[in-house]
């Protein structure tokens, strides 16, 4: 929503669905921020797609944090656009002692998952989707200046 008008709406229909309570393996703990990968060109291309991206990732993205340690990126979201479908699969990410630094990653299912059509969609025009976006002045903050700042605190 963005002044009383509605910018985008997606109606998704759900063909497959696989529920937490079915894949019986260990879950992420409760609040934890998940890593959002889209796989598929048509996130890129297509209008539509870019911009249920967009909707996915406001919905998803959670509190913004300051700092982020390698053990607590343990939940991934992964979103696949393939023929006209849009699969939703969770995973649980682990981390293998790998012989060197760097760990090896292992991605375990840990759901739910859904293989998603989608049905209608209602997308603002160009130019409300633009007014939308447009950052006030009152809140741009000048880089120059911010970066004079904190160079004169770390000095």
């Amino acid at each position: 929503m963005f002044d009383f008008h509605v910018l985008d709406m997606f109606e998704l229909g759900i063909e497959k669905f696989v529920s937490l309570s079915e894949i019986k393996t260990s879950k992420f703990p409760e609040g934890t921020k998940p890593m959002l990968v889209f796989a598929g060109e048509v996130f890129d291309t297509d209008n539509e797609y870019k911009r249920l991206k967009s909707l996915l990732i406001d919905f998803f993205r959670g509190p913004t944090v300051s700092a982020v340690r390698l053990a607590g990126l343990e939940h991934v979201l992964h979103f696949t656009a393939l023929e006209g479908k849009i699969y939703m699969r969770s995973y649980r990410c682990l981390l293998k002692k790998s012989g060197c630094r760097t760990p090896r990653i292992e991605l375990e299912e840990i759901g739910p998952s859904f293989d998603f059509v989608m049905r209608r969609t209602h997308l603002a025009s160009d130019d409300l989707f633009k007014l939308a976006h447009k950052q006030p002045k009152a809140l741009k903050v000048n880089l120059s200046a911010c970066f004079f700042f904190m160079w004169s605190v770390v000095c």
